[in-house]
């Protein structure tokens, strides 16, 4: 478990003996637990938004909003929040791969 002001991660492994990560709003009290995809969908999410502020920082100045689920929970992060889930939450080398056979697809893949 790692944590800032804001923010609590969690790290834990799941029956099948892959690594799982929670992240817990402190304030909230909510938990947002990642599957693969919601994992992969979050930190390139988290890297473009992280690089655009680099390039642009007057586009993207303090953070984002980022839609859970199906817009069920919204969560306002900070650049900071970024930085911090970026470090703290790794792709795998199989993740980075299935990342990429994601985006070769346009977005259409059947995960077995």
């Amino acid at each position: 478990m790692v944590e800032n002001e804001r923010l609590k991660i969690n790290v834990g492994q799941t029956k099948e003996g892959t690594v799982a990560y929670s992240i817990v709003l402190k304030k909230a009290r909510t938990a947002i637990y990642l599957g693969t995809i919601e994992k992969i969908t979050l930190i390139r999410l988290l890297e473009d938004v992280v690089e655009t502020s680099k390039k642009f920082p007057q586009a993207i100045s303090q953070g984002i909003w980022v839609a859970f689920g199906q817009g069920e929970l919204w969560v306002w992060l900070t650049l900071k929040d970024a930085a911090f889930i970026l470090e703290n939450i790794p792709l795998t080398e199989e993740e980075k791969q299935l990342a990429l056979d994601i985006e070769e697809s346009g977005g259409k893949i059947t995960i077995q």
